[in-house]
């Protein structure tokens, strides 16, 4: 057992040694194989071109025999861009988000950017930190999808970022861009069609309080209630996910 031990101790370091050389490989190191500069060697390696095909060859054969990797941290700091998104949902269990982070990140790549995808676990105090985290990843701009912060906070965590927009949330333009689903409208055709099912005592489920979408449903349902003589009643609150909600949609039955 101890020389077992001792022999995947030593192809462990082995190892690590081998990735330690790796990582340290430098765009310096490239040109020398090459024998050229390392401007050459950042040009063909960036398509940049001014480089003869026999030159060019070359460099990719040194750098792959290096196996070197340019590093991405050290490029986005020389250009002031990382080609990275940052996206905050607040639940990633809940199945409305998905279907747009999926969209997202398929506009995200074919513009040449990774999607940096955070969850906000319905939380607003963690939502101002991840926004505020993001900042340290350098991300060139920030979705926020259904924000859980107050207007003023909000916009405040927003305003350092260079790009920023809110899906299912209004803000200023000098703030943010918007995606916005008219609430208040939707609501008020679902009373509508129950109503006009000859429907009555109509629950009410909500999502949690501080969502901006839910405050904007409830003013359309009780507007539309109003208009047919109906008393609104007290909205039941529970997170947005199906297993809640359920359990939710079994207490005015119960009642």
């Amino acid at each position: 057992m101890c020389d077992i031990v001792t022999i995947y101790l030593q192809r462990d370091e082995h190892l690590t040694r081998h990735k330690d050389f790796e990582s340290k490989t430098t765009i310096a190191d490239v040109a020398r194989a090459a024998g050229v500069s390392p401007m050459t060697v950042s040009r063909v390696l960036n398509g940049h071109g001014g480089a003869s095909a026999e030159t060019s060859e070359r460099v990719v054969s040194a750098a792959s025999a290096l196996n070197y990797r340019p590093n991405p941290f050290a490029r986005g700091l020389r250009s002031d861009r990382s080609r990275t998104i940052g996206f905050l949902v607040p639940d990633i269990t809940n199945p409305f988000f998905p279907e747009i982070i999926r969209g997202a990140e398929d506009a995200a790549n074919a513009a040449g950017y990774n999607l940096l995808l955070s969850n906000v676990v319905e939380s607003s105090k963690r939502e101002a930190e991840l926004i505020d985290a993001f900042l340290l990843h350098r991300v060139d701009g920030i979705i926020v999808c259904s924000a859980r912060l107050p207007d003023a906070a909000l916009h405040k965590a927003l305003s350092p970022h260079r790009a920023a927009v809110l899906i299912n949330r209004e803000a200023p333009k000098d703030v943010a861009g918007t995606i916005m689903t008219d609430y208040e409208h939707g609501a008020s055709r679902a009373i509508n069609h129950l109503v006009a099912r000859g429907r009555r005592k109509i629950a009410i489920i909500a999502g949690p309080r501080n969502s901006y979408g839910g405050k904007c449903r409830l003013i359309g349902i009780g507007k539309t209630l109003a208009e047919h003589g109906l008393q609104a009643p007290r909205p039941i609150h529970c997170p947005p996910t199906v297993a809640p909600r359920r359990a939710a949609s079994r207490r005015p039955r119960d009642a």
